[in-house]
C-alpha cells in the first residue's frame, strides 16, 4: 500500500516500525496459539493426579504415626499444610495448561481483543491529516499572500514618491522668486521627468 501511494505523505521509519509491530503481533500471536493447542503430555498428567490423590489420603496416617504420640494438633496441622501445598501446586499447573479459558482466574482474552479492535476502529476512523490539509490549497493561498505583500510595497513605494514630488514642488514654489523663469522651468521639467520615470516600472508591475 505505501508503494502504491494509499497511505499518503506518510515517512519510510514510521511505515517500518508499522512493519515491525505487525511482525510482533504475529510472533506473540503464533506463542499464545502453541500454549493453548499444544497440551502437556498426557501421562504427566495423569501421574500427578493419582499421587496428589495418594498423598492426600495416605498424609494423615503419617503424620499422626510421626506427631500423635506428642500432640495430635501438631499432626493435624503439619497435615493440612503438606496436603494444601501438593494441591495448591497441582492446581497452578492445571491452569497453566490452557490459561485462556472462560473463567475468573483466567486471562480475558475476550477483553483484550474487545480493546484492541476498539483501537484499531479508532484509529481508522480517526483523525487523518490528508482529510482536512489539501497542499495545493495551501500553496494557492501562500502564493496570494505573497502576490498582496509585493502590491503593498509598490504602493508603498508610489506614495512615498508622490510625497517626494510633492515636497519637490513645495521647495520650488518656495524658490521661484529667487531665480529666474526660464531655469525655474527647466529645473521643475527635469524633476517631473525623473519622477516619472521612477513611477513608470511600478506602474507596470502593479
Amino acid at each position: 500500500e505505501h508503494l502504491a501511494g494509499s497511505m499518503g505523505n506518510v515517512g519510510p521509519p514510521i511505515v517500518s516500525r508499522c512493519i515491525q509491530f505487525l511482525s510482533d503481533g504475529s510472533i506473540f500471536y503464533n506463542h499464545a496459539r502453541k500454549i493453548m493447542f499444544i497440551p502437556f503430555p498426557f501421562p504427566h498428567a495423569q501421574l500427578s493426579a493419582v499421587f496428589i490423590t495418594t498423598i492426600v489420603a495416605t498424609v494423615p496416617f503419617m503424620m499422626e504415626q510421626y506427631a500423635g504420640t506428642v500432640h495430635k494438633w501438631i499432626g493435624a496441622v503439619l497435615t493440612f499444610l503438606t496436603v494444601v501445598c501438593l494441591v495448591g501446586l497441582h492446581e497452578v499447573a492445571r491452569e497453566l495448561e490452557n490459561p485462556f479459558r472462560n473463567m475468573p482466574n483466567d486471562l480475558p482474552l475476550c477483553t483484550l481483543l474487545a480493546m484492541y479492535n476498539e483501537a484499531l476502529i479508532t484509529m481508522y476512523f480517526g483523525f487523518h491529516p490528508d482529510a482536512f490539509y489539501d497542499p495545493s490549497e495551501f500553496r494557492k493561498r501562500t502564493r496570494f499572500e505573497d502576490t498582496r505583500h509585493d502590491k503593498e510595497n509598490v504602493l508603498k513605494e508610489q506614495a512615498s514618491a508622490c510625497g517626494m514630488l510633492a515636497s519637490q514642488q513645495a521647495s520650488l514654489s518656495n524658490m521661484k522668486y529667487n531665480k529666474p523663469t526660464n531655469e525655474i522651468e527647466t529645473s521643475d521639467r527635469n524633476r517631473n521627468e525623473d519622477i516619472a520615470k521612477t513611477l513608470s516600472p511600478l506602474s507596470v508591475e502593479k
